[in-house]
């Protein structure tokens, strides 16, 4: 069974590189999906586009 659930616009969403809550430093790239700034330079050495949308970082 598939259960729906409704978003909770006040609770932010996590960071979509490591899955943690996104607590203290973020960054947010030109596409603007908002990543820890630690996790956003980790992956910028790895891959140069975002994580979500793969547009170019």
């Amino acid at each position: 069974m598939i259960e729906s659930k409704s978003l909770d616009h006040n609770t932010p969403s996590p960071c979509k590189i490591c899955l943690d809550s996104l607590d203290g430093e973020t960054e947010t790239l030109t596409c603007w999906h908002t990543f820890h700034a630690d996790c956003a330079q980790t992956w910028r050495k790895v891959k140069k586009r975002c994580p979500t949308c793969r547009v170019a970082m």
